[in-house]
């Protein structure tokens, strides 16, 4: 039976001029000072010959995407291939070892308000380099069949750890939730059966390098792909998860990056062994807007009166080279740090905010492939709520791509507001937000299907 299926994949280069700053901690002393390992834009594109649909994947070597290079890029795709940006997912691996860029510069260290003359040159650039990744997968597509596998491994942990005080600590918790479970699309050449490209998706923090990495790197998931690539003598493209409160279960090194990365393919490869091949896979999308509560995230007013008492303090004191002028001082410079932050943050909440209900605006796009499907979340979303989707749905495999379209920052369960820590603290989203992402998912799931039959 002859293939209805064509399949492309390609990457292209993005890594940024070192200098820049990194993004991800706030504790960074300084800007990246190398290239550990180059940053891509992957793709891959489907094209269903039978309904003449094409569905794009592009997946950048970032922390998130800046709401101006989605929107650029977007712009075009349209312009230039005719695409219609539902049937483009663009997602980031969210790596903490990437550049800070445009509104993105808030998650910097550096107190600087002016980017770079070369930051801003290759964000101007950025769109236009993933528009060659994504020409380059089109340009490639070949007659193929396509396959769905799955396998489990165990390299992650949860990381809110609750403590005798009853407090939640940003640290490992052997007993909390995860989600092991890996899932692969692969693709090979309809006629020669060569392996044509693979797709791994696993939910995971990018944080194995820690703040004192000052090299840009894509972290695991570099190392996943490379030996990805290497077992299967084809490309690769790692996507991320729901992992917002899971982080890898060993840190600190590139050489832990790389065991991590190695013990993914290894996994995926497993999955492979069963793997089922399809001639055909007819294409079905959605995209729908999403709105959810939003949260009581400090204003700059309210920080800046807390630098004002932080100062005031300082100027009180008779003695500043003593022990108690030195914890003052770094009052003083905590303050500083944090009116940056919420400076930033609140550039970035402009972009996703609807002032009139005081909601917080963001995408769903959701795909059906054959049988699989992909569902996309634009942030840093709690396991519980990936797994949730993934066992509702009526598809199987479901594809969870995390850090897709927009960026909405952390996304807990309705139970976390209760507990705190960290993720709540920081998150733009109220109570219940992950619960309504939850349900406009499955809705969405309902309704392709619906459509494909």
């Amino acid at each position: 039976m002859a293939s209805n299926i064509r399949f492309g994949i390609a990457k292209t280069g993005i890594t940024p001029p070192t200098g820049l700053p990194l993004s991800g901690y706030s504790g960074r002393s300084g800007g990246a000072v190398g290239v550990a390992n180059p940053l891509y834009a992957r793709a891959f594109s489907v094209f269903d010959k039978i309904e003449e649909k094409r569905l794009v994947l592009v997946v950048c070597d970032l922390l998130a995407l800046d709401p101006s290079v989605l929107e650029c890029f977007r712009s075009l795709a349209q312009e230039e291939l005719g695409l219609n940006p539902q049937d483009i997912f663009v997602c980031v691996t969210h790596t903490h070892s990437g550049p800070a860029y445009g509104r993105l510069s808030r998650f910097a260290s550096s107190l600087d308000k002016e980017e770079s003359q070369a930051g801003r040159r290759w964000l101007q650039g950025l769109p236009k380099l993933m528009l060659q990744a994504m020409e380059k997968a089109i340009s490639s597509e070949n007659d193929a069949q396509i396959g769905f596998a799955k396998a489990e491994v165990d390299i992650s942990v949860n990381r809110r750890l609750l403590d005798p005080f009853g407090e939640i600590r940003l640290a490992p918790n052997p007993r909390g939730i995860t989600d092991p479970e890996v899932l692969v699309l692969q693709a090979r050449d309809a006629k020669t059966h060569e392996t044509l490209g693979t797709l791994v998706n696993y939910p995971c923090h990018p944080v194995v390098l820690c703040e004192d990495n000052l090299y840009y790197t894509g972290d695991y998931p570099y190392f996943a792909v490379e030996s990805m690539e290497n077992k299967t003598g084809a490309p690769a493209i790692f996507v991320n998860g729901a992992c917002g409160n899971i982080n890898p279960i060993r840190r600190g090194s590139f050489e832990t990056a790389q065991w991590m990365g190695e013990e993914l393919a290894s996994a995926a490869c497993e999955g492979l062994e069963a793997i089922a091949w399809h001639d055909e896979a007819p294409i079905a999308v959605d995209l729908d807007t999403v709105m959810v509560p939003w949260s009581n995230y400090p204003s700059v007013r309210q920080v800046e009166k807390y630098l004002e008492a932080a100062r005031e303090a300082l100027d009180r004191h008779i003695s500043p080279g003593d022990h108690e002028g030195h914890r003052l001082e770094s009052e003083v410079a905590r303050a500083q740090r944090m009116l940056h932050q919420v400076k930033r943050r609140w550039e970035w909440v402009e972009a996703v905010i609807d002032k009139d209900t005081q909601s917080v605006i963001s995408e769903m796009q959701v795909a059906r492939l054959g049988p699989a499907a992909f569902v996309t979340l634009p942030g840093e979303f709690f396991v519980e709520i990936g797994l949730s989707i993934k066992e509702s749905s009526p598809h199987f495999p479901t594809f969870i791509l995390g850090y897709t379209g927009g960026y909405i920052g952390y996304v807990p369960i309705r139970e976390a507001y209760s507990q705190g820590g960290y993720e709540v603290q920081s998150s733009l989203v109220g109570e219940g937000a992950g619960e309504i992402f939850v349900e406009k998912a499955l809705e969405m799931l309902r309704r392709i299907s619906e459509h494909s039959k």
